[in-house]
């Protein structure tokens, strides 16, 4: 921005030094867009004499506002060691905990290969583990995070493990067992996140009838059919609370929700 908007000297001509990939010329009404939202969001403040920064180029951008006068600057380059992920950032959640942002989905993975596919993905760097009761597969992914943290690899605290709440565990009183039966399956003590999987309720199937339930209540009839549940979101959400007031899940959450 600053060579496009007025830095001349060697390198920089007004308007012509900064182009798109292709050499092509960047519009002047997109650099215009970005100076209106640094101006609206900039951390500004005037300097006086004697004070100092000190700034963290791996998180701050910086810069300066046009001035007059004379102004003499002193600058110098930190030394030391910051230790950096290059494969991971993180988002903050509203508890404080921070999940990867990218992970690694177990979804469609098949059962004979789970384990060693869990394993491989924590040993190549996945922290964040994305699971769920319906994907069939939670027990061979628990062996899998079992073998990496024995081998040293990772502690769990290192990991992130998030499952889902299937459709038909809404009702408060299956809603602590499902999360129970998920977290014996992984062989885990707690799950960092815990999500209700769909905004949709469906006929209690009992664990020795059927488990993972699926989609249809008898997918053997005729004509299998979903059997929806009427369970208000609010009764499932208050029971998903007990979880993490129980120390069962960390944090909780929704998805495949429209807004």
């Amino acid at each position: 921005m600053a060579a496009f908007t007025g830095w001349v000297d060697k390198r920089n001509i007004y308007g012509k030094s900064v182009v798109f990939g292709d050499g092509s010329a960047l519009d002047a009404a997109i650099v215009e867009d970005l100076v209106k939202f640094m101006d609206a969001n900039m951390c500004a403040y005037q300097w006086t004499p004697g004070q100092f920064a000190i700034i963290d180029n791996t998180v701050a951008y910086h810069s300066r506002q046009p001035f007059k006068g004379k102004r003499k600057v002193m600058a110098c380059i930190g030394l030391g060691e910051k230790p950096v992920n290059t494969t991971q950032t993180k988002l903050v959640l509203s508890s404080g905990d921070q999940m990867p942002s990218v992970g690694f989905g177990l979804w469609k993975v098949a059962k004979d290969k789970c384990a060693e596919t869990t394993y491989n993905a924590i040993k190549n760097g996945y922290r964040l583990l994305d699971e769920a009761c319906d994907y069939g597969n939670e027990k061979e992914c628990g062996e899998g995070i079992k073998k990496a943290i024995g081998e040293g690899i990772v502690k769990r605290e290192d990991l992130f493990v998030t499952s889902k709440l299937w459709n038909t565990f809404h009702r408060k009183e299956h809603v602590k067992m499902a999360c129970k039966k998920t977290l014996e399956d992984l062989g885990l003590e707690y799950l960092d996140l815990y999500l209700i999987h769909f905004p949709i309720a469906l006929k209690y199937v009992p664990f020795e009838t059927r488990y993972p339930p699926e989609w249809f209540h008898d997918p053997n009839a005729e004509k299998p059919q979903m059997e929806e549940d009427n369970v208000p979101m609010q009764e499932t959400w208050e029971a998903m609370q007990e979880l993490v007031q129980e120390g069962l899940v960390k944090n909780i959450g929704v998805s495949n929700f429209g807004t």
